[in-house]
């Protein structure tokens, strides 16, 4: 082989694996090189074994990017269609939250009618400290109904995941929500819906929406477990423990089967009657708690004897949510 050969194919080798290594992945080494110069030396063998090599090594680094741009593309598809998921999701919790919300509604617009009625014939009678005040009452009225509606906003708010979504919030407030947006459709189906906060709890850096999310969805929850029972009781309390603040939702239900305590944070499981839930409320709780760099815990006891509630020995079940004290992530 001659020396002017030797040059020509491993300054082709050379260039390719530049080419490879910037990324440039079609490049080749021009296999007619392999049939010139008729010279079976092992130096000749041995350059054609490298030629061949670096081309099968292009092939491979090719097929390996178009499978991990398949593979992004794929993941984000998943994503996508997951976040579309837990929004339905969402969606559904949102409807369910439409009774009591309308409800409560409902109070503060009557209350104005009639007030409007009790002014006009106030200004009739030429009493305008009445009318005033009736005007008063219709502004107070309005705020209520304004913040209610301000509530449902927020639940159905589709929130981002970024730290620059974060806000500093108390959970004794963000419970305080929930209770004003839950709280008379819970009561109408014949369950006590108490708040229990701990005092003087520290703003911590959160997403108030995603929060909100969280305790509808187990509020939600305790009240499926509770329907026809006669005492049943809902306590949402806030608590403080060492470096962590958090909050619990607890029932006097008939707790949860030990058999389904690994399961219940799965996507799609659900004890739940067909038709009566989607099996994704507490897989979103998980998930948003999670993010937050908290953690979420059922404590329960299915062991059949009536519970309260308040009862910390675990009786029926608490869903216990701890956050930490530090920007979320």
């Amino acid at each position: 082989m001659s020396n002017l050969l030797i040059q020509r194919r491993t300054g082709e080798i050379l260039a390719v694996m530049c080419d490879l290594a910037r990324g440039e992945l079609d490049a080749r080494v021009d296999t007619k090189l392999l049939s010139e110069g008729g010279d079976d030396t092992d130096l000749y063998e041995d350059l054609d074994g490298i030629c061949v090599a670096l081309n099968m090594l292009g092939e491979e680094l090719q097929a390996t990017v178009v499978s991990r741009d398949q593979y992004e593309l794929a993941l984000r598809d998943l994503a996508h269609a997951q976040a579309q998921v837990v929004h339905s999701a969402k969606l559904a919790a949102l409807g369910q939250l439409a009774t009591g919300v309308a409800h409560e509604l409902n109070q503060p617009l009557q209350i104005i009618g009639l007030s409007v009625e009790e002014a006009r014939d106030a200004i009739a009678s030429g009493d305008s400290a009445t009318a005033l005040e009736l005007l008063d009452a219709i502004e107070e009225q309005v705020t209520r109904g304004s913040i209610v509606a301000g509530h449902l906003l927020t639940f159905s708010r589709r929130d981002g995941h970024s730290d620059s979504d974060a806000t500093l919030a108390s959970v004794n407030d963000v419970l305080t929500q929930a209770m004003s947006a839950l709280g008379n459709q819970v009561r109408s189906e014949g369950i006590q819906f108490e708040l229990d906060l701990a005092p003087d709890i520290e703003p911590i850096p959160c997403r108030v929406g995603e929060l909100l999310q969280v305790v509808a969805n187990l509020v939600i929850n305790a009240r499926d477990a509770l329907r026809g029972r006669s005492d049943a009781r809902i306590v949402a309390r806030s608590f403080v423990e060492h470096d962590v603040v958090g909050f619990e939702v607890a029932d006097n239900g008939p707790g949860i089967p030990a058999a389904d305590l690994d399961r219940i944070f799965d996507p799609f499981f659900t004890t739940k009657a067909v038709g009566r839930g989607t099996g994704l409320g507490l897989s979103i709780v998980h998930g948003i708690i999670d993010r937050h760099g908290g953690t979420v815990e059922a404590l329960t006891n299915s062991g059949g004897r009536p519970g309260d509630a308040h009862d910390s020995s675990g009786h029926g079940t608490r869903m216990r949510v701890k956050l930490p004290r530090s920007v979320t992530r």
